[in-house]
């Protein structure tokens, strides 16, 4: 990992025009990725990324063309293809939530211009926001179904930990923190002198 000075220094050299590079927010679905980055990104004013977002619809460009249909390879491929044109831009605030991150092979790729800050959260915390995000989704008449339960979660994260520590640059804690709680965490970590 990268001593604090030197991370900031790059984020304060951005900030002034001098250095340009991306900040990838990782983690555990749930974590709160998407939130967070768009927060951080009209805070610090940087530019948000969605790559789930981006590689749906490279995937429904890819099936609208008729290239045959989505299967792993495909989604891999997709989200590679991601990975690279995101890296290509400076000045984002990208949230890359989930594992394809790591099945993509583009973390080097990544981490030329990229700091990845991993957003850390128990099982317990995962699957508190995963229900409250279904609850609103089916409120607002996007209806989704999907049980989770701390136990597979807590097992999930036996395997994924070791994975974001040793590709992260920085973590932050996000248990019991709200969305502009973990946005504040980031900004003091990152972008604060001293």
């Amino acid at each position: 990992m990268q001593s604090h000075s030197q991370i900031s220094g790059k984020f304060l050299s951005h900030c002034t025009g001098i250095d340009g590079v991306n900040l990838y927010l990782v983690g555990f679905r749930g974590t709160g990725a998407p939130a967070v980055g768009r927060k951080l990104a009209g805070r610090v004013g940087f530019t948000f990324v969605d790559v789930q977002e981006l590689i749906v619809k490279r995937l429904e460009e890819t099936a609208a063309a008729g290239e045959g249909s989505v299967g792993a390879g495909m989604i891999e491929a997709a989200a590679a293809e991601v990975f690279r044109m995101v890296a290509a831009l400076n000045g984002c605030v990208v949230a890359a939530e989930g594992d394809m991150i790591f099945k993509t092979g583009m973390i080097p790729v990544i981490k030329e211009r990229g700091i990845i800050l991993w957003l850390k959260a128990s099982g317990r915390t995962i699957v508190k926001r995963i229900e409250e995000s279904m609850a609103d989704r089916f409120a607002n008449g996007r209806a989704i179904t999907v049980h989770v339960n701390e136990r597979d979660i807590d097992a999930a994260l036996l395997d994924v930990v070791p994975l974001y520590e040793d590709v992260a640059d920085f973590s932050v804690d996000t248990d019991g923190l709200d969305i502009d709680g973990v946005a504040d965490a980031i900004w003091a970590l990152l972008w604060q002198k001293g």
